[in-house]
């Protein structure tokens, strides 16, 4: 079984093709890889001989979840965390190397939060609290009670990758406590586990999301902070 590691940001990662000096096998198959990263800070290659090669390396674990066409989102965690960290910020730019060679160019579209792990509120690995509010029937809500626990309704969050469609579509299980069902108009808190671990990815403090349900918008919510998150709902469908 892999190992559940703490990690403190999230890739977007473009894999370079061979005649670029890529793997000739193509992209890693993972779902775990373990390259070294020489951070781009401008100009580097006119300062530096021999960059990348001969830049400062930093040993970096990946988590690959997801990957279509070239492309992958991963989560990372450098080893010598300290010293990294020096470089990471949001839109960070960084090459990933197989020894001498850059196999790879990744953005940081994300970094953790502090607390050694970006995710929300928790209850199990793949299971997340999370606040909901539901449309009036008259907006597009359900038309009838939809017994809890329920696979039912897709959460749909907007994508991380820019090589990805704007939208992306991921499955779970909603229950709530004490609650046998959801109608139209509620607004509670709920728990959502995941499938796989791609929603873990998207389950981030404050996240917003949209449900879905037989081909129409019938609520949202966002991702708990933690215990101390507010109770009150805030609107899902409001621009962050």
């Amino acid at each position: 079984m892999t190992e559940v590691l703490d990690w403190q940001c999230m890739l977007e990662i473009r894999w370079r093709v061979p005649s670029e000096g890529g793997r000739s096998s193509g992209p890693p198959l993972g779902p775990r890889y373990a390259p070294t990263a020489v951070f781009v800070m401008g100009g580097d290659e006119e300062l530096i001989p021999g960059w990348p090669a001969s830049g400062e390396h930093f040993s970096v674990v990946l988590d690959l979840v997801e990957s279509r066409a070239g492309q992958a989102l991963a989560r990372a965690r450098f080893l010598a965390a300290d010293l990294a960290g020096a470089y990471l910020s949001r839109g960070a730019e960084l090459l990933l190397m197989e020894g001498p060679r850059a196999v790879a160019e990744a953005t940081v579209v994300r970094l953790d939060d502090g607390s050694g792990e970006l995710v929300a509120d928790r209850v199990t690995d793949r299971q997340f609290s999370a606040q909901i509010e539901l449309l009036p029937t008259r907006d597009g809500g359900l038309r009838e009670a939809m017994p809890l626990p329920t696979p039912s309704l897709i959460l749909v969050f907007e994508s991380l990758g820019k090589g990805s469609p704007a939208e992306l579509q991921i499955g779970g299980r909603i229950a709530a406590p004490a609650r046998s069902s959801l109608r139209a108009a509620d607004a509670l808190q709920v728990t959502i586990e995941f499938w796989d671990d791609l929603g873990r990815v998207y389950a981030t403090p404050g996240t917003r999301f949209k449900l879905w349900y037989a081909g129409r918008v019938v609520g949202g919510g966002r991702f708990r902070i933690g215990a101390n998150d507010p109770e009150e709902i805030i609107d899902p469908f409001e621009v962050p």
